[in-house]
């Protein structure tokens, strides 16, 4: 199952809004895990059915986590405030506000916040299938 169809499995419209007083916060790996890792979601989509991408503001905040992942499909990042770390395989780069990065989540990948700061991203989640 795609990690939207739990969030929300969508409505049949041609498009769908979402405002930003009225983005729902969501924890993908639970309440516990997220804060572990970091991350704090917003979905940019939930209502949208039948969605192939996953896109989501994502506020990252200094955590002490190495672990690298995996999972099917692919993922683009923009940094829009603060600093980041990716790391694919072996390769790592620190990237800042006005860069990206596009990779394939089969890869081991590891994505942090660097330094005192939050970092703020825009993640588009590509799982491969419908």
């Amino acid at each position: 199952m795609k990690m939207g169809y739990f969030i929300s499995p969508g409505v049949e419209k041609p498009m769908t809004v979402v405002r930003s007083e009225s983005r729902p916060t969501i924890s993908r790996y639970g309440k516990r895990r997220s804060e572990q890792y970091g991350y704090f979601y917003e979905s940019l989509a939930p209502e949208k059915a039948n969605r192939f991408m996953e896109p989501f503001l994502i506020t990252m905040v200094p955590t002490d986590v190495k672990e690298l992942s995996t999972h099917d499909g692919q993922e683009f990042i923009f940094v829009l405030e603060g600093e980041m770390k990716a790391q694919v395989g072996d390769q790592v780069e620190i990237l800042r506000a006005g860069d990206a990065v596009y990779y394939d989540s089969s890869c081991p990948h590891l994505v942090k916040c660097v330094g005192e700061k939050p970092t703020k991203i825009l993640a588009v989640l590509y799982t491969g299938n419908k």
